[in-house]
């Protein structure tokens, strides 16, 4: 009887197993979403600039505080404690280097115009881990965040409304 009850629980344990691992999302399954978000940020009006930083001004959400900066270095920290980082490069070097960066290993890559402004997006994945290195850039600037399958979408989001923000201040 007690050989039936383990072989029961054995099978029991491996059919959930399959189940857990054939329900969890594929990170191409993302992509659409991904870039609707995106492509709809980038036409989207900017947000308010609530920080200066002397070079460069923009928007951090409320729940968002800098925890360190370093010269072209920013790192933000989220109610989740979840990091953002912020590179930007000056004015006068050439902008699509951060680009260029981007691009290499990417899953993913978009780019998209507004008018003199080009966008980018960059989705690189750690199957081990299950984590995303989400990136988002424009000209000089680039943001880079390490997210799941399950907040990639909003991360997006959050991450364009910061970088669609970004102003240098010339001085």
């Amino acid at each position: 009887m007690e050989i039936k009850e383990t072989n029961l629980i054995n099978v029991f344990l491996f059919v959930s197993l399959l189940l857990l691992v054939g329900c969890y999302p594929n990170i191409e399954e993302t992509f659409p979403d991904v870039e609707a978000s995106f492509k709809q940020k980038t036409m989207s009006d900017r947000q308010d600039i609530n920080n200066d930083f002397g070079d460069i001004s923009l928007y951090i959400p409320t729940n968002y505080e800098v925890v360190k900066e370093q010269t072209f270095n920013y790192v933000f920290l989220d109610q989740h404690e979840d990091l953002v980082i912020l590179f930007y490069i000056p004015k006068e070097d050439e902008p699509r280097l951060l680009e260029q960066e981007a691009m290499a290993e990417s899953l993913l890559f978009l780019t998209e115009e507004q008018g003199e402004e080009h966008f980018f997006l960059s989705v690189k994945s750690d199957d081990k881990l299950r984590e995303i290195e989400l990136t988002v850039g424009s000209g000089h600037v680039k943001l880079t965040k390490l997210t799941n399958y399950d907040k990639i979408v909003d991360d997006t989001v959050v991450l364009m409304e910061i970088l669609h923000s970004y102003r240098w201040n010339d001085k």
